[in-house]
């Protein structure tokens, strides 16, 4: 196994007897490193950029490796390693490209690969996690919308629609969401009198919104009264005073940039509720806070092809 451990690579092998081998340069400086692990009889050699190698000696000229190799993590589960290998081990944080065995390029997301949450790897980056247009995190399974709720997050796209929040009783009602509609930011509902509202901000260019920069966008429901915030404007509407019912009872799961795909392939059974776009979110989202909670992305319920932690800067 190679892993990196305090900033330096570390390799075990393990046979009749453990051995390690580590080296002594410090590798998470933000550069690319070139790393060349070699096996001949019973030497072992590991060599860092143009750095003199590691060199040791193993006990055994044979290893049984198995027929399957992880590359960046180790599987929760699926995986006979002892306990004094998986223990404190992380998943890799960073890129990877180049990977070689025994003289053969191998494609990380090739045919012979299965990816588990394998993103891009962008040059720039900056705080948030990228949405690459077929994303989407399942905050909640049984979201209760109530009433009483708050929405409050940070996106940066180029795009003029996508999905940022929703949840919908299979029915389509009652409904809560959040959009990037045409340049416009929409918050839209059915609290389940089947009479859909619809509360938007738009700006003098349709642009606006959708020009890579970040923007602040909040959406608050209580005492009858919804509030859409977006940066420094704000827009109100009183359920009450329209005649809508002021409480939605929801059970169902609260989506934040996008759906999952088969609610597309069969769009007219599809709780989209109010949702006007049909389009997943391509950007970045930050800050996320529901109902007055921050939660971080690896505690929600589900995530599907979200790259954590990465946003790409604009070249």
């Amino acid at each position: 196994m190679v892993s990196l451990q305090n900033g330096r690579l570390h390799v075990v092998l393990k046979g009749r007897k453990k051995v390690e081998i580590s080296a002594q340069a410090v590798l998470n400086d933000g550069t690319w490193h070139h790393m060349i692990l070699q096996k001949e009889n019973k030497k072992v050699f590991l060599k860092i950029d143009f750095i003199a190698p590691e060199k040791t000696k193993v006990p055994f000229k044979r290893m049984n490796v198995g027929s399957v190799m992880y590359v960046g993590g180790i599987p929760d589960a699926a995986l006979a390693l002892p306990m004094s290998l998986k223990s404190k081990i992380e998943g890799f944080k960073g890129c990877m490209e180049g990977l070689r065995l025994n003289g053969r390029g191998e494609d990380l997301v090739g045919d012979r690969a299965v990816p588990h949450r394998v993103g891009q790897c962008f040059p720039h980056i900056e705080r948030g996690s990228y949405f690459p247009g077929d994303a989407y995190a399942t905050y909640k399974t049984n979201f209760e919308v109530g009433g009483l709720l708050e929405l409050e997050l940070e996106f940066r796209t180029s795009e003029m629609s996508g999905i940022l929040l929703s949840v919908a009783e299979p029915q389509g009602y009652p409904a809560i969401s959040l959009e990037l509609d045409n340049g416009k930011v929409v918050l839209s509902g059915d609290m389940g009198d089947r009479r859909p509202f619809r509360l938007e901000q738009g700006f003098a260019s349709e642009f606006a919104v959708c020009d890579n920069r970040w923007h602040h966008v909040a959406a608050f429901y209580a005492d009858g009264k919804l509030t859409l915030k977006v940066d420094d404007m704000e827009q109100s509407y009183w359920l009450a005073d329209h005649g809508h019912f002021t409480v939605a009872h929801t059970s169902s799961p609260l989506y934040i940039g996008g759906l999952p795909e088969q609610y597309f392939w069969f769009a007219d059974h599809a709780p989209s509720g109010t949702l006007q776009s049909r389009e997943n979110f391509k950007g970045c989202i930050r800050n996320v806070k529901i109902s007055g909670e921050h939660r971080g992305w690896t505690t929600m319920a589900a995530l599907h092809n979200i790259l954590l932690s990465s946003c790409p800067l604009p070249s």
